[in-house]
């Protein structure tokens, strides 16, 4: 730049204005920034992923590679001749000239020593120290790599944040973050615990050579845990393939997807040549005036069941599975419930329960939701703290219209009372079922109490305009509700005859209801 750094940060007088250069006040700049602020928090928690895994590679390898080396240290003598077995020959030649004169006979003694010139290591040696030293090697270069890692990812943390204009800024990140891509630098990061678990079998696999040598007894034993450890790998392997909610992955699950997606490719490929060959077959040898035919049936049969083959797709990865998965529109509902009943479960006090009613009335108006009512009654029904989240709810709200009714009340400010009772009453007319339970423990309850705030819920002035709101839509259609029960207790009520039209009464009719009913009871 032309423009030194003082010239910036001159204050500009009263008839001056400071002289930033179009790079800081192009229009752009929104978007760069807001590119920025997305990808700074998705550059740091990928920083902190390769810098947790390489943590984790050096902690391994630097146990694994002490504990080999201590096995190395006797297996590498099985290579060259024992210097022993010399000296023991001597021995017995000297042993036999001195056992020969003290007798007086005559003992032939050899003129030469054995060669140690002719000596060859046993295979089984060779292979124990070939495995052995490869998984030595390969764990020393993963804590090499397990350091490299830790090194770019600070340098593509540093590189990528320089202090340069906005516009800058966001282009170098972008040239780094390509290029990230384009040498894959996430797959040579999952190398490396893959590079780790072949030294581990490697080892493993000269552990078994070693101890035929020794006792074979604890060789087959060794051997049995061995192959154990390999199926439970292997199934460790497979599983995310074949179940996509598994939650077991080694670093070869990915490759056993993409052989799952050449094989299905192949299988698409040979079953759309196939479903071409039938047509042009189904074309020539069938006549029209047949199609009922046998053989017709079969060929349609095959033919739609080679289309549905054709049609086969496998998402790119696993995690887009599991995603297309857990989207599907047969599988959402039941996840749906199982979210809500966990959260349901987990709702242990009143503001939580106020909350989780306040869902309840957005929930049920959700378009993005296959059956909301439906969902929120099966998560009820597998929840084990709220079975009836009714009842519950309605407690609620009598603890905050009457604190002395139940002993748990508590004494609310007016605003927070008028507000949860609010909740309360659009959450139950809302929530399937719900006023329903109302309506029978308010004639059915063993509590006189209970009873009489229920009654005083469903005849409450805001009680009625709710439900005039809910059945508004209704308006013209003769809708009755069949409340017997409670028409023919023997117990007084304060609940108005509900057996009418759709239209609830308006709040003058309720409260001179409210009026006769009082005087009849006194």
């Amino acid at each position: 730049m032309s423009k030194t750094f003082s010239s910036y940060s001159k204050s500009p007088g009263p008839e001056t204005h400071l002289d930033l250069p179009d790079e800081f006040t192009d229009s752009s700049s929104m978007l760069y920034s807001m590119y920025l602020s997305r990808v700074e928090g998705f550059d740091k928690d990928q920083v902190q992923d390769w810098k947790g895994g390489a943590d984790g590679v050096l902690v391994f390898t630097g146990l694994f590679a002490a504990s080999l080396a201590t096995f190395l240290v006797d297996s590498y003598k099985y290579l060259q001749p024992d210097t022993g077995d010399g000296t023991i020959v001597l021995l017995s030649q000297i042993s036999q000239q001195l056992a020969g004169i003290s007798n007086g006979s005559h003992i032939s003694i050899p003129s030469t020593i054995p060669s140690q010139a002719a000596f060859h290591p046993s295979n089984a040696a060779l292979w124990v120290n070939a495995f052995w030293y490869m998984s030595f090697i390969i764990s020393l270069f993963c804590a090499l790599l397990a350091t490299l890692l830790q090194q770019w990812a600070r340098r593509y943390a540093r590189i990528t944040q320089p202090r340069c204009s906005i516009h800058k800024r966001a282009r170098v990140r972008t040239f780094y973050a390509v290029g990230v891509e384009r040498f894959r630098f996430a797959l040579a990061v999952e190398a490396i615990p893959t590079l780790i678990h072949l030294s581990v079998f490697l080892f493993l696999a000269g552990l078994v050579i070693f101890l035929f040598g020794v006792n074979q007894s604890i060789a087959y034993a060794t051997l049995a845990t061995t192959v154990a450890c390999a199926l439970l790998y292997t199934a460790a392997t497979v599983l995310p393939s074949i179940y996509l909610d598994c939650p077991y992955q080694t670093p070869l699950s990915p490759l056993v997807w993409r052989l799952r997606r050449m094989l299905t490719s192949a299988v698409r490929y040979a079953a759309k040549r196939a479903v071409e060959r039938l047509d042009k077959k189904k074309d020539k040898e069938l006549p029209v005036s047949a199609p009922n035919d046998a053989k017709a049936s079969t060929l349609r049969g095959v033919t739609i069941w080679l289309k549905g083959l054709s049609k086969l797709a496998v998402p790119t990865s696993l995690v887009k599975a599991a995603e297309a998965a857990a989207l599907h529109k047969d599988v959402s509902p039941e996840l749906d419930a199982r979210a809500l009943a966990w959260t349901l479960d987990t709702v242990d006090e009143e503001h939580e329960l106020e909350q989780f009613s306040r869902g309840i009335i957005h929930w049920v108006k959700s378009k993005f939701v296959r059956s909301p009512a439906n969902v929120i009654e099966k998560a009820v029904s597998m929840s084990e703290l709220h079975p009836d989240l009714g009842r519950d709810i309605s407690y609620l709200y009598i603890r905050s219209e009457d604190p002395g009714t139940l002993t748990d009340s508590k004494v609310l400010p007016p605003g927070v009372r008028d507000r949860r009772k609010d909740l309360c009453l659009r959450a139950m007319y809302e929530y399937p079922g719900a006023m329903l339970g109302v309506l029978r423990r308010a004639d059915k309850d063993d509590s006189d109490t209970l009873r009489r705030a229920y009654r005083a819920l469903l005849a409450s002035e805001h009680s009625w305009k709710l439900a005039q709101d809910f059945i508004g839509p209704l308006k013209g259609k003769r809708v009755r509700t069949d409340l017997k029960s409670l028409e023919t207790s023997p117990r007084p009520t304060l609940i108005p005859t509900f057996t009418s039209t759709c239209a609830p009464r308006p709040p003058s009719t309720i409260s001179s209801s409210r009026t006769s009913s009082t005087s009849s009871r006194r």
